[in-house]
């Protein structure tokens, strides 16, 4: 009886989501798809998280950048998938320039950004300032 307690909130936060009645996706059931070290997609969605920055697939300025991407997007897609919750939570209602939500992303209560800060993948970004350089390092 709890598993459809359980599955009725889910699905009953997801249709709250699609009506707008709430404001942070939390525990909606649709899945979390990793874009790169720093990026998903949810539903429709794409959301920058916020907090840190990790090297670049699409956009690496050298090769030594998109291994390090490559391993980011690893890293992020092994967290969410060994998390027994995750939540990802829009910090603002407007958007970065590229139309990516701006949101935080939290695996079994924890920010990923301090994850991914603590190990190396990611460093602190708070949407501008001079970014990182990959490539030197």
């Amino acid at each position: 009886m709890a598993g459809l307690a359980v599955s009725t909130s889910r699905w009953l936060t997801g249709i709250a989501l699609v009506l707008g009645l709430v404001g942070a996706v939390v525990l909606a059931p649709w899945p979390v798809t990793v874009v790169d070290g720093d990026t998903v997609d949810r539903m429709w969605r794409r959301h920058r998280l916020v907090g840190y920055d990790a090297p670049e697939i699409r956009r690496s300025k050298c090769p030594a950048e998109r291994e390090k991407a490559m391993a980011a997007k690893a890293r992020l897609a092994e967290l969410i998938a060994g998390a027994q919750r995750v939540d990802l939570v829009p910090t603002r209602s407007k958007g970065d320039p590229y139309g990516r939500a701006l949101s935080r992303l939290e695996v079994d209560g924890v920010d990923v950004a301090v994850i991914a800060i603590r190990e190396g993948w990611g460093v602190a970004y708070v949407g501008r300032g001079p970014r990182r350089d990959w490539c030197a390092e």
